[in-house]
């Protein structure tokens, strides 16, 4: 496990895997109807268009990388459609991604790795105030959420 501001961060598959649920939520968001996005990668985009019209303010690169980063592990890990939700309470953005894949997402530690890919969680862990993976209860899915304090 690597050490993680909010507590533990899986590192591989096993037995050992925690998951870490969210510190503080800054609202409920099971009210918030979710936006069903496509396989494809233009959910992205729709998703961070998505965003903007929930927080009211242009573009924010912080929030545009978490959210795209989030929306592609759905769709290129999970290979299921991403719900996205997304709320502002009390100056914090809270954004929900839901998909029906196997397994929970992994952390990895930035190293001298060769690969090109496998990286975008460690920018999540470095520009959200919190996130973390919520295992569906029924066993299918999972939630990746990120809570990210609007200046």
């Amino acid at each position: 496990m690597l050490p993680h501001r909010f507590g533990a961060v899986p590192t591989g598959e096993g037995p050992n895997m925690e998951t870490v649920p969210p510190p503080q939520r800054p609202g409920d968001l099971g009210e918030v109807t979710p936006v069903v996005l496509p396989v494809a990668p233009a959910s992205a985009r729709l998703a961070r268009q998505h965003i903007q019209s929930v927080t009211g303010r242009p573009e924010d690169g912080r929030i545009a990388l978490i959210v795209t980063e989030l929306v592609n592990n759905a769709v290129l890990h999970a290979r299921s459609r991403p719900r996205l939700r997304a709320a502002v309470v009390d100056g914090v953005l809270t954004v929900e991604v839901f998909d029906d894949g196997p397994g929970l997402p992994v952390l990895r530690p930035l190293d001298d790795s060769p690969t090109v890919s496998g990286r975008g969680l460690a920018l999540v862990d470095a520009l959200a105030t919190s996130w973390g993976v919520t295992p569906d209860p029924s066993g299918t899915g999972k939630t990746v959420w990120a809570t990210i304090a609007l200046d």
